[in-house]
């Protein structure tokens, strides 16, 4: 098959990876605003589930485009890339949470007591 035909999927594929990509953004300018655990985080999440989601919404669909035995890639490599992407985005939860508490806490008003008045 050729290139050109590809074209639609591959902007298909890209287009499935823009909120990805915005996620992947927004978290790399955080790291780059404060280095923290929680940033890093965030952004090695999204870097690695970008890698993963692209396998899905590029590599099989140009494998299929390229008349080759796409259930046997999948059956392959669907296990070992879902396990990467469920921990990618473990990781990204992980540390989404940990700037949730950092927040919260921050902004956590001192009290006057026990009632809270």
């Amino acid at each position: 098959m050729d290139w050109i035909e590809m074209l639609p999927f591959i902007i298909q594929g890209l287009l499935g990876l823009l909120p990805t990509i915005l996620i992947l953004t927004a978290s790399l300018y955080y790291v780059s605003r404060r280095s923290s655990a929680d940033g890093y985080l965030m952004a090695l999440g999204s870097l690695v589930s970008l890698f993963t989601q692209s396998f899905y919404s590029l590599g099989i669909p140009i494998l299929r485009h390229l008349d080759m035995d796409v259930m046997a890639v999948y059956d392959r490599f669907s296990i070992p890339v879902g396990i990467v992407s469920v921990l990618s985005h473990l990781m990204f939860a992980v540390g989404l949470f940990m700037l949730i508490h950092k927040t919260v806490k921050k902004s956590t008003l001192p009290t006057n007591g026990p009632s809270g008045y």
